[in-house]
């Protein structure tokens, strides 16, 4: 009988053995499958911010922010959904420009387009904004667009001297096309503007002229 009791009281013993040897294996097993999903997690995560920064260098690949300086715009041309606008019509601050041209500058930008819904000659403070671009960064690349209605004969220095790219919208080479394509605009002072601005300009700003093609 003792020899059973001691029998007995060893097979416990190594029962109670191997199964708390079992349990810390499996433990064990759990601790190092916890350890390495951590570390697999922390790798997506790290993959996952290098490639949010690889698509922001993609997204900026191009080095070029467009600012919308004002939505206002006296020509109504029949193919714009500005008539689809809800928001009311103003003119950026010049701290709120300030703000986007340091930011922007921080972060590589090298071209600024001022285009938009509006004509930037409607801003009265366009002259103010473009001088503190360049003031900011003399190599930095300025873009606008106009009907030219607006840029009457005392903006054409300041144009030449801080806009490297000038692109005139001309969406009809006749009045009669020209009034019906941009109504609310006039022709001949539109033609005259730019005239006087093609004389006096000696290459220093581009000029393009975008067309529509007409049937």
């Amino acid at each position: 009988r003792a020899y059973l009791q001691r029998k007995s009281s060893k097979s416990r013993s190594i029962k109670i053995k191997t199964a708390w040897e079992s349990s810390s294996i499996t433990r064990r097993r759990r601790t190092v499958k916890k350890s390495k999903w951590i570390v697999n997690r922390r790798k997506k995560i790290k993959k996952r911010k290098i490639l949010t920064q690889k698509n922001i260098d993609m997204y900026f690949e191009n080095k070029e922010i467009t600012i919308e300086v004002t939505n206002k715009c006296a020509a109504k041309c029949v193919m714009c959904p500005r008539d689809k606008m809800i928001q009311s019509l103003e003119v950026m601050s010049q701290n709120l420009y300030e703000k986007i041209i340091i930011d922007a500058f921080k972060i590589g930008i090298e071209m600024i387009d001022l285009c938009g819904y509006g004509d930037v000659f409607l801003d009265g403070g366009l002259i103010e904004k473009l001088k503190f671009t360049k003031n900011l960064k003399p190599d930095c690349k300025i873009y606008i667009s106009t009907t030219a209605n607006a840029m009457v004969s005392r903006y054409f220095d300041d144009v030449t001297k801080y806009v490297d790219i000038l692109k005139l919208s001309i969406y009809g080479t006749t009045p009669e096309i020209y009034k019906k394509v941009m109504g609310g605009l006039s022709y001949e002072k539109f033609k005259r503007n730019i005239d006087e601005f093609l004389s006096m300009n000696k290459k220093t700003t581009y000029t393009i002229g975008n067309f529509v093609k007409m049937k």
